[in-house]
């Protein structure tokens, strides 16, 4: 048996969570808040859990803010990811449990927020045990009892969650970069006590940032340090989301002929993509998009994803509006059916018109070398 207290005077309890869910297949977790700000700093080593075909189970408190809620909904649609709710009480447990042949029991003071894995002075113990241990079967069966008891988050739980929101938290900015814009921001992130406030302006005049609209100040506050990839919308990107979107710019600008993103179903392929497109256009490396997509696909890539997420606005080019091919050289930012655009007659207008970048949704549509549509599409990249 191990015992080690963490504190996050010698010990970071962030730095043992991460351990415990490397060493683990199943991973339990019990905590009175879940704040999105602590759960970046776990959320590559869940992601990895999961891509070990590991599972995730999450009790919670009943009252997350709107942000919160947002990562919730991305947590929701992980597959191997259960979330069950407290709501006819208070609820106030911090527990962490991770499994293999031993049971890694983490609990005390700390939350799944960044002040709780990291900064706050805590008092949390680590005990490692076999799993057949009295210990590890009593903390199992409480675990259980308590999963048992609490109410299992849907979809429209989550919309409730992220429809509520807390005026004081919120700023929309309607103008260009300013700086009265800076000015307001300042004053917002002073008012609510935001850490590193000269490094979060200096960092929004460095990148420019421009129309960035619909944020809480916690979170504008966290996406200015990723001003690399210049995320704009309204959106909660993981970490690994926003690395492979770095990645894919970086890779753009070296030259590279094609990047393929391949993450597994529910882990936000077009969030990743959609990032990377905003990046390399407010960098004014791109100016000319095609995105190709399965025709039941379009409006969700349009406006759920494009339009509400990243502001901006796609033409649906089609039968309606092609006008003789015209439309592929009017409108710089494009999105088609991939069967259209891979029809003979679109294909070569399509091949005629200079793209800085195609995107193509369902690729695996493609797969075949050996047919028309592969070497249509292929052609369009010549």
């Amino acid at each position: 048996m191990k015992f080690q207290i963490l504190d996050n005077l010698e010990e970071e309890m962030v730095k043992a969570i991460c351990e415990v869910i490397d060493l683990s297949k199943e991973l339990d977790i019990a905590v009175g808040y879940f704040y999105e700000s602590g759960y970046r700093e776990i959320a590559q080593k869940i992601y990895d859990l999961l891509q070990r075909g590991g599972c995730v189970r999450l009790i919670i408190g009943g009252s997350p803010d709107q942000a919160t809620a947002a990562t919730l909904k991305a947590l929701y649609n992980l597959r191997n990811v259960e979330i069950r709710v407290i709501v006819d009480r208070f609820f106030h447990s911090k527990l962490y449990i991770g499994k293999n042949d031993y049971a890694y029991i983490l609990h005390g003071s700390s939350n799944i927020s960044i002040g709780g894995l990291k900064h706050n002075i805590e008092f949390n113990t680590l005990n490692i045990v076999p799993i057949g241990s009295e210990m590890a079967i009593k903390t199992r069966d409480w675990f259980e009892d308590l999963w048992n008891s609490a109410i299992i988050l849907t979809e429209d739980m989550i919309k409730y969650y992220v429809s509520v929101v807390n005026p004081k938290y919120e700023v929309i900015f309607k103008s260009e970069y300013s700086e009265e814009l800076l000015i307001e921001l300042e004053k917002l992130l002073k008012e609510f006590k935001i850490n590193n406030v000269n490094y979060w302006i200096n960092n929004l005049k460095k990148f420019q940032i421009s129309d960035p609209r619909d944020y809480t100040v916690r979170y504008f506050a966290n996406r200015v340090k990723y001003g690399s990839v210049e995320v704009l919308g309204n959106i909660i990107p993981f970490e690994f989301q926003i690395n492979d979107a770095m990645e894919i710019v970086e890779r753009f600008k070296k030259g590279y002929k094609g990047v393929l993103v391949a993450h597994d179903v529910g882990l936000g392929k077009t969030i990743t993509t959609g990032m990377a497109l905003k990046s390399l256009l407010n960098q004014k490396l791109i100016k000319r998009v095609l995105i190709l997509v399965p025709v039941s696909l379009i409006d969700q890539w349009k406006q759920k994803e494009l339009e509400n997420k990243f502001n901006e606005v796609f033409e649906e080019v089609d039968n309606q509006n092609v006008d003789n091919g015209k439309a592929w050289g009017i409108y710089n930012k494009i999105i088609a059916s991939i069967d259209f655009a891979v029809s003979k007659r679109q294909s070569e207008h399509i091949k005629n018109s200079y793209w800085d970048v195609l995107v193509i949704d369902e690729a695996h549509i493609l797969r075949n070398h050996n047919t028309v549509s592969f070497a249509r599409s292929i052609s369009m990249l010549h």
